[in-house]
């Protein structure tokens, strides 16, 4: 009974930090999408690599990358095929020849470029192909994507930051404390099981972690939120709807600051794990449980059947 009741508060604990994940998701994306973060990042990579200020906007204004804008943003992705077409044509704006001389007339072309990340990558695949531009192309691409995945990698940690820094700001204006969560949970059977059962449906009809959110989605899950039923949410001790130890009301000494601000860092460091984490953490724990009833479900049966 007592390892039980430890699992139905970690199922409690990973529903309520999956639904904060997912809320700080929400926000991040929403944000990112208004201020183009991708479309920045990307442009940052593009101008490290050609470290030429003219040659970054003559790559821009390429038809083939403008024709992957969104009215005046510039694209947050750039598929490798159109990098490295982009990239020959730059070298080779008057030619479209794919013999000898045309391979010739590109490396002449190349040795013009500023010294940079792209001038030497295109040094090494025309010295290392033998005249083969269908293999310069490939190495291109080759190379572009090993070059978008560490910008992915930096951009995904900078987003992991902006994420704290979000589950921080959402934490504390919902005044989501662990501790609290915790010892509501721990005390109440009632709302652990009712949190129990919210918990198993959501792990039986899988959200969809679409990057695509909304406002108006923002709004449903704090609606779900809510209906957990937690004491979620702030409340003044001048509020007449506020009990003496309601665990929403402002805490009115230093102790209980310190307790109440680390409870909520706690949560704000859970929700920023994502909400994919919480999500399979959830599923395992509802599963693990699910496996420990059956002994005791078959018990109930056995009492329940008539002596013969």
């Amino acid at each position: 009974m007592f390892s039980f009741q430890i699992l139905e508060v970690g199922i409690g604990l990973a529903l309520v930090y999956f639904i904060l994940s997912l809320i700080c998701q929400s926000i991040n994306e929403w944000f990112a999408s208004r201020l183009g973060m991708r479309a920045k990042s990307l442009e940052k990579a593009i101008r490290k690599l050609f470290n030429d200020p003219k040659k970054t906007e003559q790559f821009y204004s390429h038809s083939l990358i403008t024709s992957l804008m969104d009215g005046e943003r510039r694209p947050s992705y750039i598929p490798a095929k159109t990098f490295s077409r982009v990239l020959l044509d730059m070298i080779t704006p008057s030619s479209a020849a794919e013999g000898i001389t045309g391979i010739r007339g590109m490396k002449g072309a190349i040795s013009q470029l500023s010294e940079s990340e792209i001038k030497g990558a295109l040094l090494c695949f025309f010295n290392a192909t033998q005249e083969n531009l269908a293999q310069v192309r490939k190495d291109i691409e080759d190379w572009y994507d090993s070059a978008m995945e560490r910008v992915s990698g930096w951009y995904k940690r900078k987003i992991q930051w902006i994420i704290l820094g979000i589950s921080l700001g959402i934490s504390g204006l919902l005044n989501a404390d662990s501790f609290t969560i915790v010892n509501t949970l721990w005390r109440d059977d009632v709302l652990r099981a009712s949190i129990v059962a919210s918990a198993q449906k959501s792990v039986e009809n899988p959200p969809s972690f679409d990057q695509d959110t909304s406002p108006r989605s923002i709004d449903e899950l704090y609606t779900d939120l809510q209906k957990l039923n937690l004491p979620i949410g702030w409340v003044g001790r001048d509020n007449p709807r506020a009990l003496k130890d309601d665990p929403r009301a402002v805490p009115d000494d230093f102790r209980s600051w310190v307790y109440k601000v680390i409870g909520i860092v706690v949560t704000a460091l859970a929700a920023s794990q994502g909400a994919g984490f919480w999500f399979d953490l959830m599923k395992k724990f509802v599963d693990l449980r699910g496996v420990g009833k059956k002994p005791e479900e078959e018990e109930v049966r056995k009492d329940k059947k008539p002596n013969s």
